[in-house]
């Protein structure tokens, strides 16, 4: 970089048959033949799986749409159902060790799914 001396690049390789560019996870999908991809959603080393406290000092609208943008981001970004469905896995564990009641994120996660479904 020639513009800028506080401006840098970086660029990842591939590991485990998976490429992260721009947030999402390019992977290998062998299973549908040469030269398939699948995309999921990337989670670098630095992600730490942290939101607010479901019980701190943010407003209740702010917790339904964090948890609205996490499920969007995933339905937009992985690339079959079995992929999506690991990600709401995650997100529904990484929000439940914030203290998120589970039954609170199964329906914002239903409402948003169906939202986007039926669009």
């Amino acid at each position: 970089n020639g513009l800028h001396p506080c401006m840098g690049f970086a660029c990842d390789g591939e590991a485990s048959d998976g490429l992260p560019i721009l947030g999402l996870l390019l992977v290998k999908d062998s299973s549908a033949g040469i030269g398939s991809v699948s995309v999921t959603v990337c989670r670098g080393p630095t992600r730490s799986g942290v939101f607010t406290r479901f019980l701190g000092f943010v407003p209740f609208k702010f917790e339904m749409g964090l948890i609205g943008a996490l499920v969007g981001r995933a339905f937009k970004v992985c690339s079959g159902w079995d992929l999506f469905h690991l990600e709401l896995e995650r997100i529904v564990n990484m929000l439940r060790n914030g203290g998120y009641d589970r039954s609170f994120i199964c329906s914002i996660v239903n409402k948003e799914v169906t939202r986007r479904v039926d669009a």
